[in-house]
């Protein structure tokens, strides 16, 4: 019987819980501070735990957000018997091999992993036979280099996503032309997952698959042409290519993150500690936490902001870099962001934050204050939305 134990239960580290639950070759110690978290997976786990010193299994699976690495990290008192999983996208084996006694092997899965059917890569620093056989439990894994971990990414941790988009594009024609909605998806759905199956199983390369397919004259043929005429080859590498690069850049800002709150003091860790007048916090709270931005809206209904909060946490950081580099050149004043709109998701944070920053320098050019008032910072944020590629990344299209 292998001990297995799971730091962070959210997604990933749940879909490993209920994955490994249907195989009698592990005890499983489901750990997080989060009881929401906990009972999640209570069903699956051998034991669920807030208490970080219960991962004594000779397996740990690390599945917290890549802020919280750090911070867990030194609350865990790990062995050089024991081997820790990180799934941690854009955070380096060698970070995390530099904290903690245990083996560190770096892994990038999918949700799947829930249902036995994940893929994942793995790099080759750190992989044991134990390991494999975690990994073989969920799913099917490839071994890589680390240098291939942002490609990885696109392909077997986004890609679920864009399998979830051909999946819906074939239910909706479906739909479409007749067919009831959940019957289209069950078709359309179970089709791909053949394919997939097909692919795997069969020795036949995945061109000569679709001519197996194709009749002459006949309709699969017609719509395969169709396919080879338009651009959705380019479109899905295009796709791919985008989430390798955001996987990348994730890995630079991680970096500088870890850097900058290494050398300046965090303003937004001084004010939680003042707010809640407790010493550092332990790495075993690190959902409890209440940000800045929570604190500020104590009685704000309807807004679920312990599970919101490792978000704005990673882009708070970012925002706090800004700050003090804008504050250095610029002469911002400390509460420069005090204007942030408060009503919004995790998602939609991240987006205004930049916004915000930009307000606060076209703020400081026109009227020489930089203190953004909701109004204001409402008013910017319509404005700064017409903002083409050149000053952002991207354009969003959801916000």
């Amino acid at each position: 019987m292998t001990q297995v134990s799971v730091v962070g239960c959210g997604n990933m580290g749940g879909a490993f819980v209920h994955g490994l639950a249907q195989h009698d070759d592990y005890e499983i110690t489901a750990i997080d501070p989060d009881e929401t978290a906990r009972e999640s997976v209570a069903s699956s786990a051998s034991r669920t735990t807030d208490d970080m010193a219960a991962a004594d299994g000779s397996l740990v699976i690390l599945a917290v957000k890549p802020a919280l690495v750090e911070s867990v990290l030194s609350g865990l008192d790990l062995t050089p018997g024991q081997t820790l999983v990180t799934l941690a996208a854009g955070v380096s084996r060698s970070f995390v091999a530099s904290r903690t006694a245990a083996s560190v092997v770096r892994v990038m899965p999918n949700l799947a992993a829930e249902f036995g059917t994940m893929a994942a890569a793995v790099t080759h620093g750190g992989v044991t036979d134990e390991v494999r056989a975690l990994l073989d439990a969920v799913g099917l894994y490839v071994e890589i280099d680390e240098s291939l971990m942002d490609i990885s990414t696109a392909v077997n941790g986004s890609g679920p996503a864009f399998a979830f988009y051909f999946i819906d594009a074939v239910k909706t024609a479906g739909v479409k032309d007749g067919l009831d909605p959940e019957q289209a998806e069950t078709l359309a759905a179970q089709t791909f997952k053949g394919a997939a199956e097909t692919v795997l199983r069969d020795d036949r390369t995945v061109d000569e698959l679709i001519d197996a397919v194709c009749s002459p004259n006949g309709t699969t043929i017609e719509g395969m042409e169709l396919l080879w005429e338009s651009s959705a080859d380019r479109d899905v590498a295009d796709a791919v290519d985008a989430a390798a690069g955001r996987s990348g850049e994730l890995a630079e800002e991680f970096g500088e993150w870890v850097a900058e709150n290494r050398s300046v003091p965090s303003i937004l860790t001084r004010h939680r500690r003042r707010a809640n007048r407790q010493p550092r916090l332990s790495a075993c709270s690190w959902r409890q936490a209440p940000t800045p931005w929570q604190m500020n809206n104590r009685n704000s209904t309807g807004s679920n902001w312990t599970k919101s909060s490792p978000t704005w946490w990673t882009f708070a950081s970012v925002a706090q870099r800004l700050c003090l580099s804008l504050r250095a050149r610029l002469g911002l004043a400390p509460d420069s962001l005090a204007g942030i709109p408060t009503r919004s998701n995790s998602v939609r944070h991240s987006r205004q934050l930049v916004r915000v920053i930009w307000c606060a320098i076209t703020r400081k050019a026109s009227t020489g204050s930089t203190r953004l008032s909701p109004r204001f910072c409402s008013r910017e944020l319509t404005f700064t939305r017409r903002i083409d590629s050149a000053t952002f990344r991207r354009p969003s299209k959801r916000c």
